[in-house]
């Protein structure tokens, strides 16, 4: 019989951690923005004539386990929030580096694609959920940005989602 003891947790916890910092140090992908304390990776996806922007996020981002987030795409005169396709997004989260990847997706829809082909200029911000308690049986749920990132190559951005040749 398995008996489970603080011990035996520190040991799991500290596995997970050295886990989770290999991956992060280790991690590739197309960077194709920065933030404050994060930086964005960006690749795209086509399923069944779908394309979804999948995203992660490098970083002091811990997220822990939420129900969702959003990304917005602020442009010069408009923005555009998009919902994850997820509906559960965790970060791994590395105490030791004190940094984590959280992943998540995002469907590109026609008027997202002619939001990034058409502005100029544009930041992405990412949005998580906040719930604040207003007694018993009530609560209010809004959605706050955790950092804004700045596109590096607005070019080769949309060379990946094949909007340019």
């Amino acid at each position: 019989m398995f008996t489970y003891n603080s011990q035996t947790r520190q040991q799991l916890d500290r596995a997970y951690d050295q886990l989770v910092a290999r991956e992060i140090m280790n991690f590739k992908g197309n960077k194709i923005a920065t933030g404050d304390q994060n930086i964005l990776f960006a690749s795209t996806q086509e399923v069944n004539g779908y394309l979804f922007l999948k995203l992660s996020v490098l970083g002091a981002l811990h997220m822990g386990q939420k129900t969702e987030c959003q990304v917005k795409f602020n442009g010069t005169s408009i923005s555009i929030t998009v919902d994850s396709d997820q509906r559960e997004i965790e970060t791994s989260y590395s105490t030791t580096l004190e940094k984590g990847i959280t992943k998540f997706d995002i469907l590109v829809e026609e008027d997202l694609m002619d939001f990034i082909r058409n502005e100029p200029q544009f930041s992405i911000s990412i949005l998580i959920p906040h719930v604040e308690s207003k007694g018993f049986f009530s609560y209010t749920r809004r959605f706050i940005p955790c950092d804004e990132f700045i596109i590096h190559d607005l070019e080769a951005f949309r060379r990946m989602l094949g909007i340019i040749e």
